[in-house]
């Protein structure tokens, strides 16, 4: 018996005989690839949609359970509010008493001094134009007019509010050029109209000057009407 020996392929390896070749193949139709992809996405979306859902239904919880806790918090302030309420009428009736008086007193004094002239505003405003204009007011003489007095009539003024008085001035001036500023002044305000120069005369002290003018609905305020702006 004889054996035969055959030479071995030196370029032959184990590494060769086994090795697999790298090469691939996509078998599937495109039709089901995209199928498996709109699978795929409508699942996100459906996931993402559920999540939605579930913080909208989180956040209508929250919000019932806030409003019925304010609910609860605003009926309970009700009731202490109303409690306080008669305790006050009970054991404070006599100050509740007394504010509603003042209340009715202050309606009805608004109503009464509405039309009420404050004669100091009213010759401080005076004064300051004086002393602007250099000259000196020593007397004044002023009237009201009656509401709803008859026989009057309107006559043609430098001031569109209505008239509700005269007032007469006397004082010392240096001179005429002061006395006229004292006019062109006086014709400025707004608390008087019409002022007119009815005499003017030398005197040893200087120029002695007399003046009529109308006092305008604008010179009435107080603490029960318009508030006094100052004078002007």
């Amino acid at each position: 018996m004889s054996t035969t020996l055959m030479p071995l392929d030196p370029a032959t390896t184990p590494q060769h005989a086994w090795r697999i070749l790298t090469i691939s193949a996509r078998l599937l139709p495109e039709e089901i690839v995209a199928a498996r992809r709109a699978k795929r996405t409508r699942a996100w979306v459906l996931a993402v949609l559920v999540l939605v859902v579930v913080l909208l239904a989180g956040w209508f919880l929250y919000a019932a359970k806030a409003k019925s806790d304010a609910a609860d918090e605003l009926a309970t302030y009700t009731t202490e509010a109303a409690a306080l309420q008669r305790s006050q009428n009970k054991d404070f009736s006599d100050v509740v008493e007394a504010q509603t008086k003042s209340d009715v007193l202050d309606k009805q004094l608004k109503t009464v001094m509405g039309n009420d002239l404050p004669w100091a505003t009213l010759l401080e405003t005076l004064n300051t134009a004086a002393a602007s204009a250099g000259v000196e007011v020593t007397g004044v003489t002023g009237s009201l007019t009656a509401i709803g007095a008859a026989g009057t009539t309107a006559l043609p003024s430098s001031s569109r509010a209505a008239t509700i008085g005269t007032l007469t001035l006397t004082g010392l001036a240096p001179d005429k050029p002061s006395v006229a500023q004292f006019v062109d002044k006086l014709g400025g305000l707004t608390t008087v109209a019409n002022p007119y120069l009815t005499s003017a005369a030398r005197g040893d002290t200087g120029w002695q000057y007399s003046l009529l003018l109308d006092i305008t609905g604008a010179a009435q305020c107080g603490r029960f009407s318009n508030p006094c702006k100052g004078a002007k």
